[in-house]
């Protein structure tokens, strides 16, 4: 981080000095160190949409419920969610006993399924579905904002390559994130911007 300000700062300096030798000095607009820590740069990115699951997709979700309930009668005597860290430590029972093979993509995604439910009952989540040009994924979304977690394919992927799961990590993790995305989406952002505007930092 100390290396990217001293790095925009150093393009600051050049830009100041190449205004000066202008006839004409471009609008600046003024920042204080301690406010570019906060500050939130333009960044483009690829279009997307984003949707209300439909009356398929929500029959889909109720199916992986159904699914990882039935595995949790047969493996730990209950088919009971909790929607807390009770069923984090139930759904790790789970990989740890092999109840679910390799192969069977499906049901890895619908443990990510209730494991998105538990996101969304402890952080405020909501599911929607979210596309871009890469096709349409099922997707957790904070309040309206452009931040989003994909929680169904969170252990699907970690079978694929062969990596450990543990559950409670990857939760903590995803919990992290969705904090900071909250705080950033909390922050006020900048005016639009002209191409001709350029930053100044105050000493």
């Amino acid at each position: 981080m100390q290396m990217i300000r001293r790095f925009l700062f150093g393009l600051l300096v050049c830009f100041a000095q190449v205004s000066a030798q202008g006839e004409t000095e471009p609008s600046v607009i003024q920042i204080s160190p301690e406010a570019l820590e906060d500050y939130e740069f333009e960044i483009e990115e690829s279009p997307f949409k984003v949707s209300s699951p439909s009356v398929g997709q929500r029959f889909i979700f109720d199916r992986s419920r159904r699914n990882i309930k039935d595995l949790l009668a047969r493996y730990i005597g209950t088919t009971q969610l909790l929607l807390d860290e009770t069923d984090l430590k139930r759904f790790q029972t789970l990989v740890d006993r092999e109840a679910i093979r390799s192969s069977d993509v499906e049901t890895w995604q619908a443990l990510g399924v209730v494991f998105g439910d538990v996101l969304v009952e402890q952080h405020g989540l909501h599911w929607v579905m979210y596309e871009d040009e890469l096709g349409a994924s099922k997707a957790l979304r904070w309040k309206e904002s452009d931040n989003f977690v994909f929680p169904v394919t969170v252990f699907s992927k970690r079978v694929q390559f062969n990596e450990t799961i543990d559950v409670l990590a990857i939760y903590e993790k995803i919990a992290s994130d969705s904090d900071a995305f909250k705080v950033a989406a909390a922050r006020p952002r900048m005016p639009e911007r002209r191409a001709t505007q350029m930053f100044g930092i105050d000493s």
